[in-house]
């Protein structure tokens, strides 16, 4: 069972959560994936982020750039789709950065993220998506609020979009 999936509903409904994710998941299960880890940096606010593991762990993993600039505080949080102990999809910004995340449960295909919650102008997205259990892909793509970005999601996996505003 994915617990992050409960977590989001219920732990940090009024405040932080204590909360050390991990570059590569120390799970019993050996089934929790390291987008995973990722999005829940993102939906799971726990006041001072802090990411367990090795530096050569950090140093390796393709996802580290996503932690250089991770924001410690939110300025607005929207919830956009969900459902309770299935999965949970939420937005996030921090200046005028948005951070989207899903987690799930259960494996799903042909997920939808509609990205009206931007403002005008174009983004920079950064896609960072599971594509084993330790295997992260990573995509840059211009969009707007227009656009809607389609994914799957492999079973107790993670989805993060970093949407940065370009200059005009």
């Amino acid at each position: 069972m994915n617990q992050a999936v409960i977590w989001a509903y219920t732990r940090n409904v009024v405040g932080p959560m204590d909360l050390t994710p991990r570059v590569y998941p120390k799970s019993k299960s050996k089934i929790c994936t390291t987008g995973l880890q990722l999005a829940c940096c993102v939906l799971l606010d726990c006041g001072m982020p802090c990411m367990a593991g090795s530096a050569g762990d950090y140093r390796q993993y393709s996802g580290a750039s996503f932690y250089k600039t991770f924001p410690a505080v939110w300025d607005e949080t929207v919830f956009l789709d969900g459902e309770v102990g299935g999965y949970i999809t939420e937005a996030r910004r921090s200046g005028d950065v948005w951070y989207v995340a899903t987690v799930t449960k259960d494996a799903r295909k042909g997920m939808s993220l509609p990205l009206k919650f931007l403002g005008e102008g174009d983004y920079e997205a950064v896609i960072y998506r599971d594509t084993t259990k330790r295997k992260l892909k990573i995509d840059n793509k211009t969009v707007t609020r227009y656009d809607i970005l389609s994914y799957d999601l492999l079973a107790e996996s993670g989805y993060v979009v970093k949407l940065t505003k370009k200059e005009s």
